[in-house]
């Protein structure tokens, strides 16, 4: 998170350099599993994307959900995550 930061810092002064809005460079980070899919472990750590300064956090379904039986509880765990950001 800190290079990304750092990488996201310099994107929005670029913005400002050309008179545009910091706020007008948005920012997506795709959220991949890592090894065992541990998703409480990847939205703990994704924390520090968000406050890196990454906008928008895309978490592919597909990749997280291997059967229909999954998504309640991925989009569950994504909305209480998404309401502890608040």
């Amino acid at each position: 998170p800190v290079v990304l930061a750092g990488h996201i810092n310099a994107l929005r002064n670029a913005f400002a350099a050309k008179g545009r809005a910091r706020t007008d460079a948005k920012v997506r980070v795709g959220i991949r599993p890592a090894e065992g899919h541990d998703l409480d472990a990847v939205l703990a750590s994704s924390k520090a994307v968000v406050e890196a300064g990454a906008d928008v956090l895309e978490f592919i379904v597909s990749a997280w959900c291997k059967t229909e039986a999954d998504l309640p509880g991925f989009f569950a765990k994504l909305a209480a995550w998404g309401d502890s950001l608040r």
